[in-house]
C-alpha cells in the first residue's frame, strides 16, 4: 500500500536523519 497524502512525521524524521548523516550538502553548500 502506497499512501502519499500526508507525509508521516516518522518518515520525515528518517529522511532528515539520513540527510544529516550524509552531511546535508544543501545546508553546507551555502
Amino acid at each position: 500500500e502506497v499512501i502519499e497524502k500526508e507525509p508521516n512525521p516518522e518518515e520525515i524524521h528518517q529522511v532528515a536523519a539520513r540527510l544529516a548523516s550524509v552531511g546535508w550538502p544543501l545546508e553546507n553548500g551555502r
